[in-house]
């Protein structure tokens, strides 16, 4: 019975060092933006891309910016860990370049630095 259990720790050892050791997308600095019809994150010094992800992950992000922001539309600065996908067929992703999953918030900031401007700025 004992070696039951310890065969199962072992397994369970093993897939918690699989997922510990999976691949993490580096930290993305940039600008985040949210209203109606409008989803921008863009990378510092890049495009605006159409950002997506799951309610969860950016279910903190989202309270602070409704709180905080002055005015509608207006940027904070974030960074994130995620990837960009391909550029979609139809509804409001599709007016940007490519679309932008937002795996991780990692942290957000009211401001936008100065050294952390799109090109259009």
């Amino acid at each position: 019975m004992p070696h039951r259990y310890y065969s199962l720790l072992c397994i369970l050892i093993s897939i918690g060092s699989l997922v510990s050791c999976a691949p993490q997308a580096s930290p993305i600095k940039g600008s985040f933006v949210f209203g109606h019809e409008v989803r921008e994150f863009i990378p510092c010094g890049g495009e605006a891309l159409w950002w997506q992800a799951e309610p969860l992950v950016t279910a903190e992000l989202l309270e602070y910016y409704r709180a905080n922001i002055a005015k509608p539309y207006q940027a904070i600065y974030v960074t994130v860990q995620g990837e960009r996908l391909a550029t979609q067929a139809d509804g409001f992703a599709s007016e940007y370049p490519a679309v932008f999953e937002i795996h991780r918030v990692i942290d957000w900031q009211l401001t936008v630095p100065n050294n952390c401007q799109s090109p259009q700025d």
